[in-house]
């Protein structure tokens, strides 16, 4: 008789507050599937972000599980007090939830999509003082490095403390990082609790052409297109961007997509000396705004490279270096880590010195000027990439990693620990009784 799935709770804290968490947590939830593990997604909202596409999973939300009180007191402290609720409260509340969660579907492990590291570390503490039984994994951004160049007070005190709670959260848990370089800046890679798993690609190859994609969001055909996407933060390097097109002559377009205002930065940057310049509407296009997943498929389908002018120090990996390559468009890099390494070594499109615009702008000139055929060859190195690192890979990954990790936490030793937590909430439920 075959053994039973591996059953797994997913848990994602920030999938309010973080721009690709309903994304990331989606392809995650479904590459585990394909790996025949038995998945629920357990997140804040009522109903999952629809934006993305369909789940493609089991869903259940803090909103409709949590008691009918700790719901509306949740919501009523999310309005009083904003980002500070969003940021601290909402994602510790989504976790200990998750984590009861996971105990009354008699799960083997609880892993958590997005960790902000500091949070959970005041939860590990939590868990470990009531010997929760059940392992915990989790993946964290790992942008933290750099937290005091950060433009925010806030913002330097929040990474900051994720900074050096990721270093004590192996105690606790294993985390993954997507990148070797994401491990070491944070001093945890020599750590056994701590493992290197990359994110999975989709394969867009082919599914909406250049001119069709470009019809669809009424853009025009007879130039090469520059695509930046994301939402508007410092970290981003638009502003690099916009310097480094003010050494240029509009030789090509470039569209600037992604939203702007609440959490994030109020606009994308000043572009009056540029729209003087000669880059108007149809050679610079700026949609700040949210943006559908439809959208963003159409965007990077449209465009002929994607940029990616971030600041140093950025040790993670990129969404948009993905999303880049399962459309098989040329890729404009800042050097450093993970980027400018994969870049290299699957040839994907040019590199710059990190926060050099005329570096940039000379790359700019480059790609504006290459053959056709050069960017037939990157969509064939795409293609291998794509193989590579495939979502159905890496769900394979993840299953190997949670069969070791249960290996080392002995299977019968969780299934007696769950025995005792379902009779301690017994004797809890009993006792109310009296």
């Amino acid at each position: 008789m075959a053994a039973d799935p591996i059953k797994v709770q997913i848990i994602s804290p920030c999938l309010t507050f973080q721009a690709d968490a309903p994304y990331s947590t989606r392809m995650r939830a479904l590459a585990m599937r394909s790996a025949g593990l038995d998945v629920e997604v357990f997140a804040y909202p009522k109903t999952y972000p629809a934006h993305v596409g369909d789940l493609g999973v089991a869903y259940s939300s803090f909103l409709e599980e949590t008691a009918a009180g700790a719901a509306q007191n949740a919501e009523a402290l999310k309005q009083r007090w904003g980002n500070y609720w969003q940021f601290i409260g909402e994602p510790y509340h989504v976790m200990r939830a998750g984590c009861a969660r996971a105990l009354t579907r008699h799960c083997d492990i609880v892993y958590i999509a997005d960790v902000e590291p500091w949070v959970t570390l005041l939860l590990c503490l939590r868990l470990a003082r009531e010997k929760y039984p059940l392992p915990l994994v989790g993946q964290t951004p790992g942008h933290y490095l750099g937290f005091l160049k950060a433009p925010m007070l806030r913002t330097k005190i929040r990474y900051g403390l994720n900074y050096y709670a990721t270093r004590h959260l192996p105690r606790f848990m294993d985390v993954l990082g997507t990148s070797k370089a994401i491990l070491s800046t944070l001093k945890i890679d020599q750590h056994s609790h701590a493992h290197v798993l990359p994110e999975g690609h989709e394969n867009h190859l082919g599914s909406l052409t250049t001119q069709a994609a470009r019809a669809k969001l009424g853009l025009p055909c007879a130039v090469r297109m520059v695509l930046l996407f994301g939402v508007a933060g410092s970290g981003k390097g638009a502003d690099i961007l916009l310097r480094a097109l003010e050494k240029m002559t509009p030789e090509v377009m470039v569209c600037i997509v992604g939203k702007t205002g609440g959490v994030y930065e109020a606009s994308w940057g000043d572009v009056s000396k540029l729209r003087q310049a000669g880059w108007d509407e149809s050679k610079l296009r700026i949609v700040d705004r949210f943006v559908t997943e439809e959208e963003i498929q159409n965007y990077y389908a449209a465009c002929d490279a994607v940029v990616i002018p971030y600041r140093r120090p950025f040790a993670g990996t990129s969404t948009h270096l993905r999303r880049a390559s399962e459309h098989g468009k040329a890729i404009l890099a800042c050097d450093q880590y993970h980027i400018g390494e994969r870049v290299r070594e699957y040839a994907l499109g040019l590199t710059f010195r990190t926060e050099d615009a005329d570096s940039l702008a000379r790359s700019l000139h480059e790609f504006a000027g290459k053959p056709d055929n050069w960017f037939a060859e990157i969509a064939e190195h795409s293609q291998r990439l794509l193989a590579d690192e495939s979502w159905e890979r890496v769900g394979v990954l993840y299953r190997a990693l949670f069969e070791k990790v249960l290996q080392r936490a002995g299977a019968g030793d969780i299934l007696a620990k769950h025995q005792l937590c379902d009779k301690s909430r017994q004797d809890k439920s009993d006792r109310s009784q009296l």
